[in-house]
Order: C-alpha cells, then sequence, then structure tokens
C-alpha cells in the first residue's frame, strides 16, 4: 500500500501552519477588545467563549458532518483548518485575555498619548510583549492540528489529501498490521513537531507562567 507519507506530511503541516496563524491573528484581536474595551456585552462575550473550551469534540461529528456535505466542505483543507480553528480559539483567547489582563494599562496609555491607534497598539506595542503566551498557544495549536484524526478521518477521502495521522491508517487492516511502516512513518511524522517545539521552546515554560505574579 502507498500512503503518499511526505505529501501527508506536508499536508498536516499546512493545516498546522495556517490554523495557528488565523487563531493567533483572530484570538489576538478577540482578546484585545475583551481585555481592553468596555462594553456592554463584555462579560457575555468572554463566557460564551469560555463555553467552548467545555465543547467535547466527539458531541460534534454528526452536526459537522452534516454542513461539511451541505456546503461541499469533504476534502477542503479550508473547511478543516475551520473545524481545527473553532475547536481551539476559546482556549487561545482564554491565554490571551489572562495574559493582557497582567500587563499595565499605563501602557496602553502612553501609546494612545503617543498617536497610536487600537491596532498599533495591538500589533506593536502588546502583541511583541505578548510572544511567550503566544508561542505557548501556538505549539498547543500545532499539534492539534498536525496531529487530530478523528475530522480528518471524516472528512478526507482523497488519498492526495490525507493527513498523517489518516495516512498511516493504511498500514493497519483488520488482520494484520505492517510495523516496520507504521514505526517509519512515526518518525518522519515527528520530525516537524520536533523542529516547531525547538523553534519555540524558549518561550514555553515563560508563557505558561505569565501572568501568575504580578508586582
Amino acid at each position: 500500500m502507498d500512503a503518499h507519507i511526505l505529501q501527508a506530511v506536508l499536508n498536516s503541516v499546512i493545516l498546522g501552519v495556517t490554523s495557528t496563524i488565523v487563531i493567533t491573528v483572530v484570538g489576538m484581536l478577540a482578546a484585545y477588545v475583551i481585555s481592553r474595551k468596555k462594553f456592554r456585552l463584555n462579560g457575555a462575550v468572554y463566557a460564551l467563549f469560555m463555553v467552548g473550551v467545555m465543547v467535547p469534540v466527539h458531541c460534534a461529528i454528526i452536526p459537522i458532518s452534516e454542513l461539511a456535505t451541505k456546503v461541499n466542505g469533504r476534502n477542503s483543507f479550508v473547511f478543516l483548518t475551520l473545524i481545527y480553528v473553532a475547536f481551539n480559539l476559546s482556549q487561545a483567547i482564554f491565554l490571551y485575555v489572562g495574559f493582557l489582563n497582567s500587563v499595565d494599562r499605563e501602557l496602553d496609555e502612553a501609546a494612545l498619548i503617543d498617536g497610536c491607534n487600537d491596532f498599533q497598539l495591538l500589533f506593536r506595542i502588546l502583541f511583541p510583549i505578548s510572544i511567550p503566551i503566544i508561542a505557548t498557544e501556538a505549539i498547543f495549536t500545532f499539534v492539534y492540528g498536525y496531529g487530530e484524526l478523528i475530522f480528518s478521518l471524516l472528512l478526507i477521502t482523497d488519498t492526495g489529501k490525507y493527513t498523517v495521522s489518516r495516512a498511516m491508517m493504511t498500514f493497519s487492516g483488520g488482520y494484520n498490521q505492517q510495523l516496520g511502516p507504521i514505526f517509519a512513518c512515526i518518525i518522519m511524522a515527528v520530525l516537524p513537531i520536533l523542529v516547531f517545539y525547538l523553534f519555540f521552546h524558549s518561550r514555553v515554560q515563560e508563557g505558561m507562567l505569565a501572568g501568575s505574579v504580578k508586582g
């Protein structure tokens, strides 16, 4: 059997990187509004995102399958990326809001006095400060998008679009398992995760502890 493992690794990297970028940008925008802007439904909006943290993936399989059929989302990386974003965005916003709440608001006031608008304040001032927590969430998101199986198994049937986890299943059948190819695929599949982690690992501990101590 031909699992097209190199293509599968590339597909998984594309899904992982794309979902990470989307979650970082959208999550920081949402976190900035929730943390820095005071409006009537501020608490309700934040609570709605927090409910998303508690939603089990398995309870959404049937609705997502039906939705994919209606919008022609099967074998679509765009649709699959949106699913990954939907299931990871709440956690990202939770971490980003917690971090931004620990940043002194006098920094905002100084930037606004110097002529910064909201986008400049977020992306030129707060974004660089938030790199530790962004790196931490980026690793979580990339690992999820890279190795996710349930939705890729449900929505991807084109062998050219298989992800790593989906491709490795071609070596396992009802009556036999090809352990040699499976182990070779595992080694190849782990390499991108190691590279991604080594690139961000210096920020992970700092990001996990960010906001836990003030003063």
